[in-house]
Formats: structure tokens, C-alpha cells, sequence
């Protein structure tokens, strides 16, 4: 039987994971036999009611679908949140899966067999999950103890840490400590990302902060889907642009005219550190189009440059010296002294580099982006830092 269930949270507490994994070992304490690994399917990130990462779950056990059905409705009445549980012996046709990824379903479309109770409109991601096939990654998560709900995250890892995560990269991949604890309110303390389970609890092991729970290991879609319906469905429309011009800093975000390079790709350190300078981009921009926005997700680099105008110093005093207004000649503004000078120029640029976002800062559902566009990066950026990825300037 397939048991699938979703929407066990709200946009301040509660974790369908969290209450799938409890689900699981109140049907397990009841005798029924767990099979394989349960199934967190990242839905359409785009649709404006989701609740952070929009996870549907689904797993199997061995067992009669009425008493399945009965326990687990049951158990779920307790639960946060406004959710919907289904119990299928045949899963849904697949190309739920993909709508449900890739544009909204109307609930009343949905055609299955099986039990189902709850809220009409999150049985779509519970037969979403239900449909799910050939997940190729995992994600691990460990849960936080109850009495520390509502307390800073203690988050420390043994030193060991990072030099193992390194060693497994990539059969664990966005796992390094600054990335694998939530900020928010939810119960998850933890969680690590990667393609081979026993590395992932390896780094587990080198956990040193405040004690979990329990903690699950998940088959998931994340950071792995391909479209499959017609790209014109698909929220992620990614695209290449030419683009030589200038690049412009508002507030915490770069524009290359409309096209727009979030903070939160922790790339555009670059750009306000050097506020205030004059600048000149010409390369290629690779973008994820979505409604209302052109979201720039990686730069190639052909050349970058950067330069700042400032007043040359007096030779004598050490004075700022001011033009005149004819041709080169300058005065000094403390002594008088005047002299043809011409402006001093600060240049810096970079050229013939590709950068990528910081680990951990990509969108729920992308795919591996050196695979999409062809592009080797030179080693991924764990922090945001001046030396993050290819970020150094050339003085």
C-alpha cells in the first residue's frame, strides 16, 4: 500500500516530514512492515499558498488498506496544519507528478483509487507524491527535541566535519555546515543532501550541537528535476543572454537591465562591494525566467571592469587638487600649487570566469546547473566571502 500525505505544517510551525516520519512509526508499532526508502517530493515552488520548501510525502507498507487507512486518518486528526492523507494500492498515473511540479491541478481533475480523507485541495500533493517514480536523490533530516522549539538552533559540527564532507563531495552535495540548519521555526534541526545514504549519516555523526530527536532518510526530487511536460508549462524557463552594459546596484540586488541577480545567490558581493564605481559587463548571462521576473542564476564572465575616478594629490602639501577648467590644469586647494595633472584612475576587472551561486542558495527544484549549460565552475562557493568561488579581482 502507498500512504501519502500532505500539507502537515503551516507557514510557522509544523513539518509534513516531521509528522510523515511520526505516521510511520505509529503504523510500524502496529505491526505493519515498512518498505524502502519514503518519498519527500518538492512540488511547484511558484504557487503563492505553499509552505517553504512544498513537500508531499509517500511511502509503502505491507498491510490491508482499511486498517492502514483507519490508523493513520486517526493519527493525522491530531496533527498541525490543514493536510490530506491518501492509501492506494495502485499509484496514480505519473503525469500528476509532472503537473503538480509544473503548473496548478484543479483537485476535482484528479482520478485514483484508494482511500482518502482531509483537505480537498492538498490531495494534490498527496497524489502527487503517491505518483512520484525513480527518485534519484536523498535527503537526510534530523529533527529537534520539542522542549527546544522556539530556541536558537544550537548548530556546531567536530572539526572533522569539513574534511570529510570534502572527501564525500559530491556523493553529498550542499551539506557544509553553514548550509545544512534551517533558520526558520520548523521543527528540522538538520539536513543533508547527497546520493549515498551511508555518507550522509557518516556526517551526521560528526554532528555536535544540540541532541535530535530522530532523524529520516528520504528518496527525493530535490536539486534533480528534469521537465517532461511541454517547456511553456514549466515555472523555470531557463535561458541564455548576450549582454555587454552596465550593471546596476539597488539596494541588495544587481540589475543587468531587467535581468535581475538576487542577494540570495550570495554573487553580488561583488558588485556592492565596488558601490560607487563606474562598471562595464559584457559576457553571458544564464537565466531562470519565471512570472514577473528574469532571475540571473550564473555569470560567464568574459570581461568585468571596474573603475573609479579620484583627484590626483598635491606634490608639494599633499592636497586634493581641483581642475581649473581648462584642459589639465589643476590647483591645489590647500596650498595653491598648479600644475597639469590629469585624474587618477582606480581600475580593477576580472575576465574569463564563470561563477555560480553559493552552495545551498539554488532554487528547490533545479537540476545540477554545470550539467544544464555546460559549464565547469572551479570549485563551489562555501560562504560568502570576497574569495568566494571566482571572485577575486585582479589589482
Amino acid at each position: 500500500m502507498i500512504v501519502a500525505l500532505d500539507s502537515f505544517d503551516t507557514p510557522h510551525s509544523g513539518c509534513t516530514t516531521l509528522t510523515a516520519t511520526l505516521l510511520m512509526l505509529e503504523l510500524h508499532s502496529n505491526g505493519f512492515k515498512l518498505k524502502g526508502y519514503p518519498r519527500l517530493v518538492r512540488l511547484n515552488p511558484s504557487v503563492p499558498w505553499k509552505t517553504r520548501g512544498n513537500a508531499a510525502i509517500a511511502f509503502e507498507v505491507d498491510g490491508d488498506i482499511e486498517e492502514i487507512f483507519k490508523i493513520s486518518k486517526q493519527f493525522l486528526e491530531r496533527a498541525p496544519g490543514n493536510g490530506a492523507l491518501l492509501v492506494t494500492e495502485e499509484p496514480p498515473s505519473e503525469d500528476y507528478y509532472y503537473k503538480a511540479v509544473e503548473r496548478v491541478v484543479d483537485p476535482k481533475t484528479l482520478k485514483f483509487e484508494g482511500l482518502w480523507w482531509g483537505k480537498e485541495g492538498a490531495l494534490v500533493g498527496a497524489v502527487a507524491a503517491a505518483a512520484a517514480k525513480d527518485l534519484p536523490n536523498f535527503e537526510l533530516l534530523a529533527y529537534r527535541l520539542p522542549e527546544n522549539l522556539g530556541k536558537p538552533r544550537n548548530c556546531s559540527f567536530h572539526p572533522l566535519y569539513e574534511v570529510l564532507y570534502k572527501e564525500l563531495h559530491p556523493l553529498v552535495h550542499e551539506s557544509s555546515p553553514h548550509v545544512v540548519c534551517p533558520k526558520g521555526p520548523d521543527p528540522v534541526l538538520l539536513g543533508i543532501r547527497g546520493t549515498h545514504p551511508p555518507s550522509m549519516m557518516a556526517l551526521l555523526k560528526l554532528f555536535t550541537g544540540e541532541p535530535f530527536s530522530l532523524a529520516t532518510v528520504f528518496r527525493t526530487n530535490q536539486h534533480s528535476y528534469s521537465p517532461k511536460l511541454p517547456t511553456s508549462l514549466y515555472p523555470y524557463d531557463y535561458t541564455s543572454l548576450e549582454f555587454e552594459g552596465k550593471a546596476g546596484v539597488k539596494g541588495e540586488d544587481v540589475y543587468f537591465e531587467d535581468n535581475v541577480l538576487y542577494k540570495e545567490t550570495g554573487i553580488t558581493r561583488i558588485f556592492k562591494l565596488l558601490r560607487g564605481w563606474e562598471n562595464k559587463f559584457r559576457g553571458k548571462l544564464h537565466i531562470s525566467v519565471k512570472p514577473g521576473v528574469k532571475n540571473v542564476t550564473a555569470l560567464e564572465v568574459e570581461k568585468l571592469v571596474f573603475w573609479k575616478y579620484s583627484s590626483p594629490r598635491c606634490p608639494r602639501c599633499g592636497g586634493p587638487m581641483v581642475s581649473k577648467g581648462r584642459g589639465l590644469l589643476r590647483k591645489c586647494k590647500k596650498c595653491g600649487y598648479e600644475e597639469e595633472k590629469p585624474r587618477r584612475v582606480k581600475l580593477q576587472w576580472l575576465e574569463g570566469q564563470k561563477i555560480y551561486p553559493v552552495e545551498g542558495r539554488k532554487l528547490h527544484l533545479e537540476g545540477d546547473y554545470r550539467g544544464r549549460w555546460d559549464l565547469e565552475p572551479r570549485h563551489f562557493c562555501k560562504e560568502i566571502s570576497w574569495d568566494c568561488s571566482t571572485l577575486l579581482l585582479v589589482p
